[in-house]
């Protein structure tokens, strides 16, 4: 995007986050995960994470803009190595995150509406001095205010998706979803860890205590198809359905070796879940 547009994106986005949306404030992103000439809005007031805007020229070159919305629960600019993510963000694998950012127009019914071009490429034409005088067009210098007059319907358009259904409201629908499934997991962990130190301490037998972390506390809290279950705690079912096969198998001396082995396992990753107080 060339310069006199970037600027007045740059001068209009913030002026207009001010007027429509003050409780949002914009912070210094780190260069190392963001472009020069983007601009990175949060808004602090959820209980469970940041809610982050980026706005910048478009990465293809043209002379256009593009809007990005996410989350960290980590409470600061989101570090990410790629970005926008693909991933719903209503989705176990976006709601599993502690960062994440989507493109406005991802989520959007009609993408094209969220394609803010300020100037179209030029055609080329058919002769030499034709395609010449096209190529050189986005170069000839402009003003100050033809930047703005050009960038600010723009502007206004984005600015008008953010106070849409599927703008700010829709990011803060994620967080709600987002608060729920911590909220589930932190139960679900809770009684995972109960059970835990029952299988430390011997109370239960290890193949025993891992049923019940399965059947009684991951089945109950997570929907397969939907959600994502944290590793330490998968780690139970994947043992107690690893026993329940073996257990299926004629006797023998492998077959011993094999279900102490997960035992132990079990009992391992018992004490280091009941220890993670």
């Amino acid at each position: 995007m060339r310069k006199d547009y970037g600027k007045a994106l740059r001068e209009l986005f913030a002026q207009g986050m001010a007027q429509r949306f003050p409780a949002w404030r914009a912070v210094t992103p780190p260069a190392s995960h963001y472009w020069p000439g983007e601009r990175v809005f949060v808004h602090e007031g959820h209980p469970v994470a940041w809610q982050v805007l980026i706005v910048g020229p478009d990465p293809k070159g043209r002379e256009a803009f593009r809007v990005e919305l996410g989350w960290s629960t980590l409470r600061r600019v989101p570090l990410l190595s790629m970005r926008p993510l693909p991933d719903d963000p209503r989705g176990s694998k976006a709601q599993a995150r502690e960062e994440f950012v989507y493109a406005l127009g991802d989520v959007m019914p009609d993408r094209k509406s969220c394609d803010w071009v300020v100037q179209p490429a030029p055609k080329l034409g058919s002769t030499v001095n034709a395609v010449v005088s096209a190529l050189m067009s986005p170069q000839q210098p402009i003003t100050a205010a033809q930047a703005r007059a050009a960038v600010g319907p723009r502007v206004d358009a984005a600015l008008a998706a953010l106070a849409g259904p599927w703008g700010l409201s829709y990011l803060e629908s994620c967080l709600q979803s987002l608060e729920s499934t911590r909220d589930g997991a932190a139960r679900a962990r809770d009684a995972a860890k109960e059970i835990a130190r029952r299988i430390v301490s011997g109370d239960l037998d290890p193949y025993g205590g891992a049923m019940q972390i399965w059947k009684d506390v991951l089945d109950p809290a997570f929907d397969p198809m939907r959600d994502h279950v944290p590793d330490d705690l998968w780690k139970f079912k994947s043992l107690a359905s690893a026993i329940q096969d073996t257990l299926a198998q004629a006797s023998g001396s492998s077959r011993e070796a094999a279900l102490t082995r997960f035992r132990d396992e079990i009992h391992q990753a018992a004490r280091r879940l009941a220890g993670d107080c």
